[in-house]
């Protein structure tokens, strides 16, 4: 049948399961885990990655089309064999090149009529020059690197002659489930929002700016982001928690105040504790007051930090860490109950042992709430994988499955990857020392919020002290129960400072909530205990869920199927 006379089916897909059983810190799977509390025994978080970019273009493009996310390979051929579709459009990351080939390799042969789109940071690999790589390419109809909904839609267009109405764009994700580690108990769940995509900074290791040409994409105007929160706000009302993604949300100060001027002004926004988690860089978090932030609803602030060399930030980080002393923004932002995800680099050039462990000492003494400490990496196509690609230092080369955020893939020239593994894990244990588990963390910092607002005539941040009341209390039983867990005598001063501080200023919010610790600790124990040795014994430990969601042009949502 001519292609410009049918109206074709589409199926997006993500690699498939099981993914490697890992070691924690080798997880590539669970970004709270292996990047963000590690070490934090029972007290680590755990979530769990949607597949966003799929369900955002099936939601936006003009045809019937199915997401499914993590299929096993029967589970992925069975679709294919049974769904009659016309185009399959894989998305996938450096680290599954690999199984995305296998699967790119079988439609091929299976379904040779079936056209092959891939997309993803994965497609980062085809500024690669070799055999391989040029041997998978040739297996697509067509590959996207950079913004994704330009691409089908212009895909569609060309090739099956359908255009795309202009209109708002849908963002209607499923809310993902952070618990506490091996547990399955979820804690929480979080709404996500596209704001934008690339970035500006051109930080010479960045993946996302590299895929984009150091340029950002604004999805949606500072009016339609506040209308998309104010939707899912009342559609999921048991939720606290939203992440807006966008590499740097500060960066366009007038856009910012714009939002802040929205969400402020809502009533329901400022009462409910819905607090944002955004990425911002110090240039341009110091352009902004703790007010203006709280008036956005912003909760967590991730803050790149990356190195404390000047030399290495003005060759590698230009500008992103120009402005205010990074200590006074985090205590600042901690004192008005604004948590912080605070994220540094191990492994540049010229740090060698002793100058890395002097870094990550000014890094711990910023007491974020959350930390990530990572391994340099160079990803494909970024500038410091051509530099590294001219120095010959790379280590791996397609198809990159022994490659990932705790791999390296070149030589450091300064530092075996032993001594930069051992400082790391050095950096988490002093952070559990003076701070404890980053659960505690967030409590001590809604307590601080609220004793900082309470008494504040503003309207915006009276309500803010409310919100960070409401939140300290629902995580004190387990920030209570901490310190039967961790034992550093600064994190013990400040567990009594906080346990006093909770008793002052809600008596009945802490003798409630300690008891509720007492009763649930051993439960938790145990069970922690129990869901620990299953993943041991599992052959393939803990693997995401596997999701399938049918989306229509005519529907308002997507529907789950089977």
């Amino acid at each position: 049948m001519d292609s410009q006379m049918k109206i074709p089916r589409v199926l997006f897909v993500s690699p498939y399961i099981p993914n490697p059983k890992a070691r924690p810190e080798d997880d590539t799977m669970d970004f709270f885990y292996y990047r963000n509390t590690l070490g934090q025994g029972i007290f680590s978080l755990r979530q769990m990655q949607s597949w966003y970019p799929l369900h955002f273009l099936a939601q936006n493009l003009p045809v019937n089309s199915v997401v499914l996310e993590n299929p096993t390979w029967k589970r992925f051929t069975d679709e294919v064999r049974r769904g009659a579709y016309d185009i399959v459009a894989l998305t996938f990351t450096v680290l599954s090149a690999k199984k995305v080939l296998e699967m790119v390799t079988w439609l091929r042969a299976e379904t040779p009529c079936v056209q092959i789109i891939l997309g993803g940071y994965g497609t980062a690999i085809f500024c690669e020059d070799t055999h391989e790589v040029h041997e998978f390419a040739k297996l697509a109809d067509g590959i996207c690197r950079g913004e994704g909904l330009t691409f089908m839609r212009n895909y569609l267009e060309q090739n099956w002659g359908i255009a795309t109405k202009k209109g708002p764009l849908r963002q209607d994700f499923i809310p993902t489930k952070i618990g506490l580690f091996r547990s399955g108990i979820a804690l929480e769940r979080q709404i996500c929002f596209l704001s934008a995509l690339g970035c500006r900074n051109g930080c010479a290791f960045c993946a996302t700016s590299s895929q984009y040409g150091h340029e950002k994409i604004t999805m949606v105007s500072a009016r339609e982001l506040y209308q998309l929160i104010k939707e899912k706000a009342v559609r999921h009302k048991n939720v606290r928690s939203s992440i807006i993604y966008d590499e740097d949300f500060l960066a366009d100060r007038e856009r910012v105040l714009e939002f802040a001027g929205y969400m402020s002004s809502d009533s329901e926004l400022a009462t409910r504790p819905l607090l944002l988690t955004v990425f911002t860089s110090i240039r341009s978090l110091s352009r902004f007051t703790t007010k203006e932030l709280i008036q956005c609803g912003i909760g967590l602030v991730f803050i790149g930090i990356e190195s404390f060399n000047r030399a290495t930030l003005d060759r590698d980080t230009p500008g992103k860490r120009d402005g205010r002393d990074p200590a006074e923004l985090v205590t600042e932002l901690h004192r008005a109950g604004i948590s912080t995800l605070c994220s540094i680099v191990a492994g540049w050039d010229g740090q060698n042992r002793n100058r890395l462990a002097e870094e990550l000492e000014c890094f711990t003494a910023l007491d974020p709430t959350v930390c990530q400490i990572l391994p340099l990496q160079a990803p494909p196509g970024t500038p410091l994988w051509h530099r590294m690609k001219e120095a010959g230092r790379l280590t791996t080369e397609f198809p990159y499955q022994d490659s990932g955020v705790s791999r390296p893939v070149f030589r450091y020239a300064d530092i075996s990857e032993a001594d930069l593994r051992a400082c790391i894990g050095t950096a988490h244990e002093k952070l559990a020392q003076i701070g404890g588990p980053s659960l505690f963390r967030f409590f001590e910092n809604y307590l601080s919020g609220y004793h900082t607002l309470r008494f504040s005539t503003d309207p915006v941040l009276h309500l803010r002290a409310t919100s960070c009341r409401k939140l300290a209390r629902r995580v004190f039983p387990l920030a209570f129960i901490s310190v039967l867990f961790f034992y550093g005598r600064d994190f013990r001063r400040r567990w009594m400072r906080s346990a006093l501080g909770m008793a002052a200023a809600d008596p009945l919010g802490a003798y409630t909530g300690a008891a509720i610790g007492i009763i649930i600790f051993p439960v938790l124990l145990v069970h922690c205990a129990w869901k620990d040795l299953l993943h041991r014994v599992s052959p393939h430990g803990d693997q995401p869920d596997t999701i399938r969601r049918e989306y229509s042009p005519f529907t308002a949502g997507g529907t789950d199927g089977g």
